[in-house]
């Protein structure tokens, strides 16, 4: 499991304090190490999750904070993860910085161009051991609560959360190596929905561990936000207030911290449609951090068949709009990226008249061909914004979005749009209100724009409805978000 820092940590007190000690190195010391206690808790000291893309990352954040004087000697490069011309390219940066040292010198950083050909060869192997972790972990938990409601000993218990017939038993002593391999053979086949439940609680966990917790009083407790698997996806239950302070929030904490940009998406009928189809968009939906409901008929469903029914429709049209209200007053920025250059400007004219107060720190136009793609980052990045509006369609923008996050590190959070700056502009008009609330704007839209929205709607619109019957899930899951950064959270 690579590792590109020393740590304090030494084998000897560990194996004294009944630990045992998996994988060590004469560069970074004790890496991987486990208790056979019958717990579900998992250290990695490792980091298995980092590749050199994440490396590089965390090298970049070092990097500007030498930059900014905020510690004294350069970071060091990590070691054996880059090619040589990568080496290189950083070695030069590292001459000029220390010829001209200044803060805004870290946006010259050319991160963009050196992710390229990275290989990620750990991403794999990860991703297997977290999925089936968090699998295994939500096949034992029931297991774990019917054996205490029957008042089995503690030894029944453990057995109970440990061993199962039909899935490998997870022992301290074997090696890494067999251990991912062996897990990567084995595959949840009872509970599909249980186990997509725990894949997306440890996508959205990331959210927890990247809202800058040191920051927060030392007497914070954790409060946690619910979603629920509905229509095969999991989705966030909050409402459109909660969601506006979350966004604003965890962008403003993310400010200076050079970590790969968060990524909010919704979801309505014709995304639940298209994600049970195609596979890979259901990838795209899962690998965000946040999923919104952005359909009354999804609100609808989840009140006949969730514990915790979605307080509201979250429509990334209205949500825009709460958003800018608490961004004009907190002085967060934006940045619109998509629809064609005439709609772009106009929907940026519109929002700064109606927010004066709300800072737009760039706009581009939506057209452009992969080999921009670079430069566009890169000049997004010099604006520095705290949120970046995509509108690119489904699922071009999702797609946008988590393949450049890591590319966004001066990004708080990457909102995925739809046609949101069409309405912003005005060139399009919303649905009456009572269309809305009964689950048929698309109704609305599609006699707007029969021609090209007909066939679409008709087909993906009964193929949801049948998703929201057979894959909904009545057991909501929680992930922890530090008290403060989510007030009032519907529990």
């Amino acid at each position: 499991m690579p590792h590109s820092r020393a740590n304090e940590l030494r084998a000897d007190e560990l194996l004294a304090r009944g630990y045992d000690v998996l994988t060590t190195s004469a560069e970074a010391g004790v890496d991987a190490f486990v208790k056979d206690a019958g717990s579900l808790f998992l250290f990695f000291q490792g980091h298995p999750e980092y590749d050199a893309a994440a490396l590089l990352n965390e090298y970049r954040r070092d990097v500007g904070r030498f930059l900014r004087r905020e510690r004294d000697s350069y970071p060091t490069m990590p070691q054996n993860y880059f090619d040589a011309a990568t080496t290189a390219l950083l070695t030069d940066f590292q001459t000029l910085a220390l010829s001209d040292r200044r803060g805004d010198l870290i946006a010259a950083f050319p991160i963009a161009r050196l992710e390229v050909g990275l290989d990620n060869s750990w991403r794999h192997s990860a991703t297997q051991i977290y999925r089936n972790w968090l699998a295994s972990i939500s096949e034992m938990k029931p297991r774990q609560r019917k054996a205490q409601a029957g008042g089995a000993s503690l030894q029944s218990r453990r057995s109970a959360t440990v061993q199962s017939d039909d899935r490998p038993v997870l022992r301290a002593r074997t090696e890494p190596e067999a251990a991912v391999q062996t897990l990567g053979r084995w595959q949840p086949a009872v509970n599909h929905a249980r186990f997509h439940a725990a894949e997306a609680a440890y996508a959205n966990w990331t959210i927890a561990l990247d809202s800058d917790v040191r920051h927060q009083p030392a007497s914070v407790s954790a409060t946690t936000v619910a979603f629920e698997m509905i229509g095969g996806l999991p989705i966030a239950v909050l409402d459109r207030a909660q969601s506006a302070r979350l966004m604003i929030d965890l962008a403003l904490a993310r400010r200076g911290m050079g970590k790969p940009a968060l990524v909010f998406t919704s979801a309505n009928g014709q995304v639940l449609s298209m994600c049970s189809r195609q596979e890979d968009y259901r990838r795209l939906f899962l690998a965000s951090d946040m999923v919104h409901a952005d359909g009354m008929p999804m609100v609808l469903a989840s009140r006949l068949l969730c514990e915790s029914p979605l307080p509201e429709r979250v429509s990334t049209t209205d949500l825009f709009h709460d958003v800018a209200e608490v961004a004009q007053e907190r002085g967060a920025s934006f940045y619109l990226l998509g629809g064609s250059r005439a709609i772009v400007e106009e929907a940026v004219e519109r929002v700064r008249r109606r927010y004066p107060g709300l800072v737009i720190a760039g706009s581009r136009d939506g057209f452009f061909g992969p080999e921009e793609e670079f430069e566009i980052v890169e000049e997004i990045n010099a604006t520095r914004p705290d949120i970046l509006w995509v509108g690119m369609g489904v699922p071009a923008e999702q797609s946008f979005a988590l393949r450049y996050r890591r590319h966004l590190p001066e990004v708080g959070i990457i909102k995925t749009s739809g046609g949101l700056f069409d309405f912003l502009s005005e060139r399009v008009s919303r649905a009456p209100q009572w269309m809305q609330a009964a689950g048929l704007e698309w109704v609305y839209r599609m006699l707007l724009d029969p021609r090209r929205l007909a066939g679409r709607y008709l087909t993906t619109s009964p193929h949801a409805a049948v998703l929201l019957l057979t894959r909904t899930e009545r057991t909501p899951s929680k992930v922890g978000i530090p008290k403060g950064v989510l007030p009032d959270v519907h529990r």
